[in-house]
């Protein structure tokens, strides 16, 4: 697995490249003090990118895609307002590692989202959902037991029917908004153990 991390400085302007990072990045994370953690995989398409904390989920011109060799952002405050100083974090890993997918939710309890992968930790992420308060993501690390995982942007603790279990080549989610509305697409994550270390 490449891991870069790195700073710039925003210039307001659209459509700015941040290149040299020297990996194709498959997941990116991008902060400013005060602000949510941006993110973006290489499964979505179009000008958004998502939040791990809660509100609005989708933003637009915000991380506008992943380049060969960086990252492209628009005018979006949290990426890109005039003299601020933003930090990035990005990964580039195959699927044995790292692994991304999308799927759309059905709303159906016990559904069962195929992996490459046997993940260690999960995140799934509320795509494009117009007309709706975006959730924000939820999370499941291997260690926690039962049908319990967490919201990013909640002080509840943990919580059911959300990412309910991780398994070899499988995640199972149940019928809570952050993971499995009806229609909408998710966006998710993961880490797997490094058999080499």
């Amino acid at each position: 697995m490449k891991i870069v991390h790195g700073t710039y400085t925003g210039n307001g302007a659209d459509d700015r490249q941040i290149t040299g990072l020297g990996l194709a990045s498959k997941l990116l994370f991008i902060t400013t003090d005060g602000a949510a953690v941006r993110w973006r995989s290489s499964d979505m398409t179009g000008d958004y990118s998502l939040r791990l904390g809660g509100g609005v989920s989708t933003v637009t011109n915000s991380i506008q895609a992943l380049l060969s060799d960086g990252f492209e952002v628009g005018t979006a405050t949290d990426v890109n307002t005039n003299g601020s100083t933003y930090y990035y974090l990005a990964f580039e890993a195959d699927s044995a590692i790292l692994e991304t997918g999308t799927y759309t939710g059905n709303g159906l309890d016990n559904r069962n989202i195929t992996t490459t992968n046997t993940p260690i930790i999960l995140f799934v992420g509320q795509g494009e959902n117009p007309g709706f308060n975006m959730q924000g993501a939820a999370y499941r690390t291997s260690t926690i037991t039962g049908d319990n995982s967490f919201r990013v942007d909640s002080a509840l603790g943990l919580g059911a029917n959300l990412i309910q279990s991780l398994g070899a080549g499988s995640f199972q989610v149940g019928t809570d908004t952050y993971v499995n509305q009806d229609t909408i697409a998710y966006y998710w994550f993961s880490f797997a153990a490094n058999a080499d270390q």
